[in-house]
């Protein structure tokens, strides 16, 4: 699993892999999957970025970790074993309370990621699979140290988004109509 949801109760990170693996359905290829998951981080991180209260900022961290762990899916799936540098699991832990820092690095990598996406959906170039995931690491290492500086637990922010989820779409299923009705934003979810 990913270097920094590993001190995570394992149950949320059963639970969100499950509510993602179901609601993820509707992409059927690897580029479709890869492609959504990257506007899902990009976008997500744009609109975390804008969020101008604190449970504004929980819920689309939730939504982040969702497109991070679609990404993972992606990644666990049509990935082959990459062969990676030493300095692979050597990313530095992000230790900063510069919030505008940690910004400008959220949307570098996820930028990054999108950008990497693209080719590959656009120009159908082969996914340059480690890249993909250098960044990935870069996102989340910056991830939590953004959690940390405005003092968020990885739990809370995964539970938040699981009953979210759940509220929208309590059959587990995406569909459309579920999507545009949000009953998780009408019942104060």
């Amino acid at each position: 699993m990913n270097f920094i949801l590993n001190k995570v109760n394992p149950f949320f990170l059963s639970r969100q892999r499950s509510q993602v693996s179901a609601l993820m359905q509707k992409c059927d290829t690897p580029e479709n999957l890869l492609m959504h998951s990257a506007i899902g981080i990009m976008g997500e991180t744009v609109e975390l970025l804008e969020a101008d209260e604190p449970h504004k900022r929980v819920e689309e961290m939730g939504d982040i970790l969702f497109y991070h762990d679609a990404l993972l899916i992606w990644q666990e799936t049509y990935s082959p074993p990459l062969v990676q540098p030493d300095d692979m699991h050597r990313i530095p832990a992000i230790f900063s309370s510069d919030l505008a820092y940690l910004e400008r690095a959220l949307l570098t990598h996820s930028a990054a990621i999108l950008d990497l996406a693209k080719k590959n959906w656009a120009y159908g170039q082969a996914p340059r699979y480690l890249d993909i995931e250098l960044q990935r690491q870069w996102y989340m290492s910056t991830f939590q140290g953004y959690a940390n500086a405005l003092n968020v637990e990885m739990e809370e922010i995964l539970e938040n988004n699981w009953r979210k989820l759940t509220k929208r779409y309590p059959n587990h299923q995406f569909t459309t109509e579920a999507s545009i009705a949000r009953a998780d934003e009408k019942t104060g979810g």
